[in-house]
């Protein structure tokens, strides 16, 4: 079941991986109730309004994210700029 997050992002680990760039590692997002959300960001992350490499600390987004599979794991399937 997909839910949305919102606000700036607060940490950032991504790396580069393969001929096409491909970014991938995660994101930290606080939403309105100050917790610093953790999410998955892979070649299956669509980036619509902003591109990958300008995901940076302080950058307001909307993320629509799923647990991945049957783990804890929360997996970002669309990145917006808000």
């Amino acid at each position: 079941m997909s839910k949305k997050i919102e606000g700036p992002i607060v940490s950032a680990q991504l790396g580069e991986f393969g001929e096409k760039r491909m970014k991938y590692g995660f994101i930290s997002i606080e939403n309105e109730d100050k917790e610093h959300i953790r999410v998955k960001i892979d070649s299956y992350t669509e980036f619509g309004g902003v591109e990958a490499e300008k995901l940076s600390i302080g950058l307001q987004v909307v993320a629509e994210v799923d647990k991945l599979g049957n783990t804890d794991v929360i997996h970002a399937r669309k990145i917006n700029i808000r």
